[in-house]
């Protein structure tokens, strides 16, 4: 089975970091990403707002070097969690759980050109599975299947 997914588009807002409760480093942030067509109704391109979660140095490193309205580009899988409200009111949530995370190519102003970069891509491979639950208010992500 093949769970791969690439996008590209722009922060939404600051990265923000968090730590579970033994301490791993965990960020969410969410990526605009035009759509490829324009409604023909309104002329308008819409835009899908795409939730993305990044761990431990990975995580550090969005944090660290990207910004609100910074173009990225992020390379994972799709992550599908189911819940119930406590009003019975059902709700799926997916998001890309973060492999890798390159930048988008922006023009930067010289100072901000010098930030450093890794010889090979930062990656984020797996989660352990004993990470499930320690995120307060977040679902428990599902098993990766290796």
């Amino acid at each position: 089975m093949l769970n791969r997914v690439t996008i590209a588009g722009r922060l939404t807002a600051d990265p923000e970091p968090r730590a579970t409760k033994r301490g791993v480093v965990v960020t969410n942030f969410c990526v605009a990403v035009d759509r490829d067509y324009v409604d023909q109704v309104t002329g308008e391109r819409g835009t899908d707002f795409i939730d993305v979660t990044a761990w431990r140095g990975l995580a550090e490193f969005v944090v660290t070097y990207f910004h609100k309205g910074d173009r990225v580009e992020v390379d994972g899988r799709l992550t599908v969690s189911d819940r119930t409200s406590k009003e019975g009111v059902k709700y799926r949530n997916v998001k890309v759980h973060a492999d890798s995370i390159y930048f988008g190519g922006d023009k930067r102003k010289p100072a901000e050109a010098a930030v450093p970069m890794a010889e090979e891509p930062i990656s984020n491979s797996a989660i352990e599975d004993d990470l499930e639950g320690d995120i307060p208010g977040e679902a428990s992500m599902p098993e990766a299947a290796e």
